[in-house]
């Protein structure tokens, strides 16, 4: 029986892993499955992840010295990869507004603390009667919301892609898509 040869490789970069369970969980939460509470969180917090491991990524390649930056904050991560490429950079404007937030909410999740919630209403029967069963919800929880995953999913991605055009066609395969290649051939041993 003969033996073969064979090779596979892969660019790996968490950042497709991150966006596509992002993108898996947005579409569960846009099509209200069960705990699409849940999916929304799910979207927010992998964005988050997504774009920081889109810095280190593109920052590992093309960044002179990028490990003076790797403790840095996503935000700063983000700013030193605009200033190589030069990319304008306004935090008051998409993707970065968005971006900055979702920094900011990543470390709320990461390290969230405890939150007494008190609510008051004077309200109508028919009011009472239609949200009796809405609980109250912490300032963490009213961030979580379709709109804002879905801004978040969509400003991951267009820094990902503002990113590679930046680079040669060439340099992109592992950086803006995600793939891998083999070969096999008889080998000389068997």
């Amino acid at each position: 029986m003969s033996k073969l040869s064979v090779t596979r490789e892969k660019h790996f970069s968490a950042h497709h892993m991150l966006l596509g369970a992002a993108r898996m969980a947005l579409q569960d939460a846009t099509d209200k499955r069960p705990g699409y509470f849940y999916h929304q969180l799910i979207v927010i917090t992998f964005s988050g992840l997504a774009i920081e491991a889109i810095c280190n990524a593109f920052g590992e390649h093309y960044v002179p010295d990028w490990k003076d930056f790797e403790s840095s904050s996503p935000t700063a991560k983000i700013r030193v990869i605009c200033d190589h490429f030069a990319i304008d950079y306004s935090r008051n404007d998409e993707p970065w507004s968005t971006a900055v937030w979702l920094a900011n909410t990543r470390n709320k999740i990461a390290h969230a603390k405890p939150e007494f919630v008190s609510e008051n209403y004077i309200w109508s029967r028919e009011e009472y009667d239609a949200r009796q069963t809405e609980e109250p919800k912490s300032k963490l929880e009213r961030q979580i919301t379709l709109g804002k995953a879905k801004k978040a999913y969509e400003s991951a991605y267009k820094i990902k892609e503002l990113f590679s055009e930046r680079i040669p066609v060439g340099d992109r395969h592992g950086l803006q898509n995600e793939g891998w290649s083999g070969s096999a051939t008889l080998s000389k041993e068997g």
